[in-house]
């Protein structure tokens, strides 16, 4: 879906890469992967995110089954509806 929307993607496996990149780069939005973190390390990195770019639309991923980090295979998301919220929030940014 975000690349059918038009966006790009890129990972960021720990807070230093991702405020690097942050700090680099423009970035839209971020979200945060439901099976690679905990429910508490999600908190504490949609926090640092709000820090570093109050503006930057966050999404809390809902889980998604068939993801193989490994291999580089992207899961399929088991509810669409927060991706489509994220897409519409960075496109009414854009406007």
């Amino acid at each position: 879906m975000l690349h059918a929307a038009g966006f790009g993607m890129m990972t960021a496996t720990n807070m230093t890469t991702a405020r690097s990149v942050l700090n680099s780069i423009d970035i839209s939005g971020v979200i945060v992967c439901k099976h690679s973190w905990s429910e508490q390390e999600r908190d504490v990195i949609h926090s640092e995110l709000r820090q570093l770019r109050s503006d930057m639309p966050i999404m809390r991923c809902p889980g998604c089954t068939g993801c193989e980090e490994e291999n580089g295979i992207a899961g399929k998301l088991l509810h669409i509806s927060p991706l489509v919220d994220l897409i519409e929030q960075i496109e009414a940014k854009r406007s």
